[in-house]
C-alpha cells in the first residue's frame, strides 16, 4: 500500500471531520472504501524487480558468437497470487537465435520471451540486445613450448604430445594463427622422463575443442 497516499488521505479525512461535521460519513465511507481497494489488489498479487537469466537458444550452425553477450536484464513484474514466494530463479528468458544471420544482429525482448509464473511484465532494462554472429571454422595448427628463459638448444629436445591441434573460432582470426603456444613453462622443471602437463594460450573465442592441456617432456 502506498504510504504516503494514505497519509495524504487521513489528513482529508482529520479536517473534513474537524470542519464540516455534515460530511462526516462520507468521508468515512470514502476511507473505507479506498482501503478495501488496495487491500484487494494487495490480495492478488505485488511488484517485483528481479534479474532474470538469459538463455541464448538455437545458435545457427557454423557460427560464433563475438560480442559480449548479457547474463541477465531486470524485469519489473506485477505478480499475481502468492507472489512472496515467487524468486528469481522462477523465471527464464530465452533468445532464440535461429533466424539471426552472420554480423551485428538486433535483438528486442518482449514478455514472450519470458518465461515462469503467471504474472505482468511492465518493463524490461535494457530492452535491446546487441548480437554479433561471425562465420565459425576449424583449423590444423602446430603447438610450441613458451619457456620462462630463451634456451633454443633446450627447446630442440622438448617433445609435445600432440604436436598439432584441431581449433575452432571465428574465420578472420583462426586465417591468421599457425601456432599456438603453450602456457609458460619453467626450464628448471624438465626433467629427462619426467612428463609435465601444460596448458594452451589460446585466444580470445578460439576454442581447442576439448583439448584443454598437452604433455610436455624432455628428450634424451
Amino acid at each position: 500500500m502506498n504510504n504516503r497516499f494514505l497519509s495524504k488521505l487521513i489528513n482529508i479525512v482529520k479536517f473534513i471531520l474537524r470542519n464540516n461535521l455534515a460530511h462526516k460519513l462520507s468521508a468515512i465511507a470514502l476511507a473505507l472504501m479506498v482501503w478495501a481497494i488496495f487491500s484487494h489488489q494487495e490480495s492478488r498479487g505485488g511488484f517485483v524487480i528481479f534479474p532474470i537469466q538469459i538463455v541464448y537458444a538455437d545458435i545457427p550452425e557454423h557460427t560464433i558468437v563475438t560480442s559480449e553477450l548479457l547474463d541477465s536484464v531486470n524485469v519489473t513484474f506485477k505478480l499475481r497470487g502468492d507472489y512472496k514466494v515467487v524468486t528469481k530463479d522462477d523465471f527464464k528468458l530465452v533468445v532464440p537465435m535461429a533466424d539471426m544471420s552472420i554480423g551485428k544482429n538486433k535483438f528486442k525482448i518482449s514478455a514472450n520471451h519470458i518465461i515462469g509464473p503467471e504474472s505482468e511484465v511492465l518493463y524490461i532494462e535494457p530492452e535491446l540486445l546487441h548480437i554479433k554472429l561471425e562465420q565459425l571454422i576449424m583449423k590444423m595448427i602446430t603447438i610450441v613450448p613458451k619457456l620462462d628463459r630463451p634456451d633454443n638448444r633446450l627447446r630442440s629436445k622438448i617433445q609435445i604430445v600432440p604436436s598439432q591441434i584441431v581449433i575452432s573460432g571465428p574465420k578472420n582470426l583462426i586465417t591468421k594463427i599457425n601456432k599456438i603456444s603453450t602456457s609458460t613453462i619453467e626450464i628448471n622443471s624438465l626433467k629427462k622422463g619426467v612428463e609435465l602437463k601444460a596448458s594452451l594460450d589460446l585466444p580470445r573465442y578460439v576454442s581447442a575443442n576439448g583439448q584443454e592441456s598437452i604433455i610436455v617432456q624432455l628428450l634424451e
